[in-house]
């Protein structure tokens, strides 16, 4: 993962795995980078079948994936997730 001052949080997740961390705290799960004159986006999302079937791994992939390549994001957010 790039220093922290270089990416951009998107969403965390709360980490208590109190035998291994000292202290519980939010772990990026998405955010993005530039990266010379492109752009990435990733994800710790969908670490299973089944997880990457579901509306919201399906959204913010294709969304991502949309703003790494252009720049832009243009597909909107599925009702069920808005």
């Amino acid at each position: 993962m790039p220093p922290a001052a270089e990416f951009h949080v998107l969403a965390t997740g709360f980490d208590d795995h109190s035998l291994y961390v000292p202290k519980p705290r939010d772990e990026p799960l998405l955010w993005t980078v530039n990266y010379g004159s492109g752009r990435v986006f990733a994800t710790m999302l969908g670490n299973d079948m089944g997880a990457v079937h579901t509306p919201g791994f399906i959204a913010t992939f294709v969304r991502g994936t949309e703003w790494a390549a252009t720049g832009a994001v243009t597909i909107p957010a599925p009702p069920e997730l808005e």
